[in-house]
């Protein structure tokens, strides 16, 4: 996940209607006193009657070991070995809350409060195993994981007559979306390139002195060249097109959900997207020439992070500068999601649910 960094503007919060000082941009502000500003929202959100929760996602630092695994899975260069990187960087799941729709967290690496406004996370920390978590101040009730986004680089949508070996869903679970999308990468080309000169331009230079040190007499100078790089071909950085996609996955049969009351702090397990991570046949989908693909999926598989409440009450948020929150999370209760998928295996990072036939 992205590093944690204090949060210098937020706006008004669309999940909360607190009266609160939040931290502002001022330029003259430090960010220090940001954070101390910053951390009084949580005590404010309890007293007003919502909820926190810590919801558990992937651990980037553990899926990718180092920055270069990171790098050679991102698909911004040719050479890239996957695009997996770029998937797990893009990717957003949605959890909304079944009596208000509006209602809702949004589960990403880019979804902070920072940048989407009060459907985000107000802070990330990390954990010592396969889970991260991302803390949320939401409006009581009950949330229903309804759908995951992302994008897709080097895959386009599919063509018709793909997948009609697959069985139609006779009892959708939800639907799927690809829409076309072009990514540029990166591949080293040779190119030619003309001679490069450094020029000195004419100008005009004292030739003679007096004994006192003084000019008395300029000359001109013509321009001369000097050579810094003879022509000839070298490597370069040549952008390339490449064909891929944006998935929207909606979940419309229930997958997983968990309650919240006002008051209430909580530590959740989530779930991420191993794609491939939907069936369905040529006989579901609608297609809008090479552009565009609407199909009905029979099942949707995910992949469970697991949430460990000791990594949450064991972060040292004073050291952070977040002392009331690490006060308030010091008395977080795990709560199990209500499951509806069934388990069928281990992936990486956790264990993989399905939902369909």
């Amino acid at each position: 996940m992205t590093s944690r960094r204090p949060i210098a503007a937020f706006g008004a919060l669309a999940t909360c209607a607190l009266a609160l000082a939040l931290p502002q941009a001022a330029g003259a502000r430090s960010a220090k006193a940001t954070v101390e500003e910053f951390d009084k929202v949580f005590p404010l959100a309890i007293k007003d009657g919502k909820a926190i929760v810590v919801v558990a996602v992937p651990n980037i630092s553990r899926k990718y070991p180092s920055p270069f695994d990171w790098a050679n899975a991102m698909a911004d260069d040719v050479t890239d070995s996957s695009a997996a990187a770029a998937i797990d960087d893009s990717m957003v799941l949605e959890w909304r809350n079944t009596a208000d729709p509006a209602k809702r967290l949004l589960i990403g690496r880019h979804q902070s409060v920072r940048e989407i406004g009060g459907t985000g996370y107000f802070l990330e920390i990390g954990g010592s195993g396969k889970s991260a978590y991302l803390i949320y101040v939401i409006d009581p009730g009950t949330y229903r994981l309804s759908r995951v986004s992302h994008l897709q680089p080097r895959t386009p949508p599919p063509t018709k007559g793909q997948f009609t070996k697959n069985a139609r869903a006779a009892h959708p679970v939800g639907t799927i979306r690809f829409d076309r999308q072009n990514f540029t990468e990166t591949r080293v080309e040779d190119v030619w390139h003309e001679a490069e000169y450094w020029i000195e331009p004419r100008h005009q230079e004292c030739s003679a002195i007096t004994v006192h040190g003084g000019c008395v007499e300029y000359a001109w100078v013509p321009e001369t060249r000097t050579l810094t790089k003879p022509a000839g071909y070298y490597p370069a950085p040549v952008p390339v097109q490449v064909p891929g996609g944006k998935v929207l996955i909606g979940i419309t049969s229930d997958f997983a959900s968990f309650q919240a009351g006002a008051g209430e702090v909580l530590v959740l397990d989530g779930f991420w997207s191993e794609p491939p991570a939907t069936t369905f046949a040529d006989a579901d989908c609608q297609y809008s020439g090479n552009q565009s693909v609407m199909c009905d999926v029979s099942e949707i598989a995910l992949v469970r992070s697991q949430a460990t409440p000791s990594d949450v009450q064991g972060y040292n948020y004073k050291l952070a500068g977040y002392p009331r929150l690490g006060a308030i999370l010091a008395k977080a209760v795990y709560r199990p999601l209500d499951i509806k998928a069934r388990k069928i295996g281990e992936a990486k990072m956790g264990p993989e649910y399905l939902l369909g036939q």
